[in-house]
């Protein structure tokens, strides 16, 4: 009899009526008769596992049960069933892999004494077979890693990549954050740290920018391995989508993504999936604290980025792992424009200085000065940038409408 019968024999005739009135032990030996069991295991690991199942499990619900229909469940088991004592100290290995929503550990744990006894009783009462006694567990390590492959048939090429997910590098090059990306590169890489790590500042100071650049860094993509997983919020987010295009690069055919119908079945799949992968998740401007902390989904190997407007939402997100991210100084931002419009800057270095101070410090406004002004020098117009400078005037006072306008530069 296969292991899902036996879990629905328990839950009908072991319920608590039974119970009273025969008491544990004779409903028990009750329902291995009606089962088929013999009173003793043989020294099969099937039988050892039905009977530890029967007698672990008359008297609980089918929604724990149904664990040890689980297929890794049985195969952890079954790899520690030459030395059963061993099972009980790996356990908290194969806890997090099959997540129920009870304290799986514990009923685990609880089974996993039972089955030693069992199995001891069962091999010890006879001479082990040779066959079995020759069963060695070579590598305990690697049976547990081997545990955490996800099941096969649920796979296929993945219809999105980490790449698509990431915004491309602009052609130019980033300013005045290359001491704040080497600082955040050396925490992410910290084998001390919690992994979460969350960036404030201004709309327009250049939070995205900086993301961006960490999640194309050849350091980081050899520092995590497995990927790099990129979200951007807004004020809208479709919190839904964005976690089954996740679930995607992981692998995950559309088919099985649509099984999880709710943000809450995604996220704790997300958790599930990334298992003990070394991930980099960057969640790029978030608007609120609860949606933010949807995305907390990544295990001791993964880091987490945020960014965000709020100081307030950054904290919430990462504690005392928050960085503010200030506007450039003045010289920053010169070399900022000077990418974009050279010859202003070259030639007339104090319209180019009251342009960065006008702005702020912002890169994203003088990054769309430095395009307007480039757009204009193109032209063949005699006085056409003059004439685009004092355009620039009136444009300046209209920076804050423009930066409102763009979600999470």
């Amino acid at each position: 009899m296969d292991v899902l019968t036996i879990i629905g024999k328990i839950s009908l005739t072991a319920a608590k009526p039974l119970i009273e009135s025969l008491g544990q032990s004779k409903a028990i030996i009750q329902l291995k008769r009606e089962i088929g069991l013999e009173s003793k295991p043989d020294k099969s690991f099937n039988s050892i596992y039905n009977h530890t199942l029967v007698e672990y499990g008359t008297g609980k619900s089918e929604d724990v049960l149904v664990i040890f229909n689980d297929e890794y469940v049985i195969k952890f088991f079954e790899k520690y069933y030459p030395k059963p004592e061993e099972c009980i100290k790996a356990v908290s290995d194969i806890a997090p892999i099959v997540d129920y929503e009870i304290n799986t550990e514990e009923e685990l744990r609880e089974f996993s004494e039972k089955f030693v006894e069992i199995a001891n009783i069962a091999l010890q009462s006879t001479d082990v077979p040779a066959a079995i006694q020759q069963q060695k567990i070579q590598d305990i390590h690697d049976d547990i890693l081997s545990l955490r492959e996800q099941p096969k048939p649920i796979y296929n090429e993945p219809n999105l990549t980490f790449e698509s997910l990431i915004p491309q590098k602009p052609p130019h090059k980033i300013v005045g954050r290359r001491k704040l990306l080497d600082s955040l590169k050396e925490k992410l890489f910290a084998e001390e740290s919690n992994g979460l790590y969350a960036l404030n500042g201004k709309p327009g100071v250049g939070k995205t920018a900086l993301t961006i650049e960490l999640a194309w860094d050849e350091e980081i993509r050899e520092h995590f391995s497995d990927g790099v997983l990129w979200s951007s919020l807004g004020k809208s987010p479709d919190i839904f989508r964005i976690m089954g295009d996740w679930l995607s690069c992981l692998g995950l055919k559309q088919d099985h993504i649509g099984q999880y119908q709710t943000v809450k079945d995604r996220k704790e799949a997300l958790h599930r999936y990334l298992g003990d992968g070394k991930y980099l998740l960057i969640v790029d401007d978030a608007w609120d604290s609860e949606t933010a902390q949807l995305f907390k989904v990544g295990d001791e190997n993964c880091a987490q980025v945020l960014t965000t407007r709020q100081p307030h939402i950054a904290i919430d997100f990462a504690g005392r792992s928050k960085e503010k991210i200030d506007e450039l100084i003045e010289q920053e931002g010169l070399n900022l424009l000077k990418q974009f419009a050279v010859e202003i800057v070259n030639t007339d270095p104090d319209i180019a200085l009251e342009l960065v101070r006008k702005t702020g410090g912002l890169p994203l406004v003088l990054i769309l000065i430095g395009k307007f002004l480039q757009h204009e020098a193109d032209s063949a117009v005699e006085n056409r940038v003059k004439r685009a400078l004092d355009k620039l005037k009136g444009f300046i006072r209209l920076k804050s409408t423009f930066v409102s306008n763009s979600n999470g530069i």
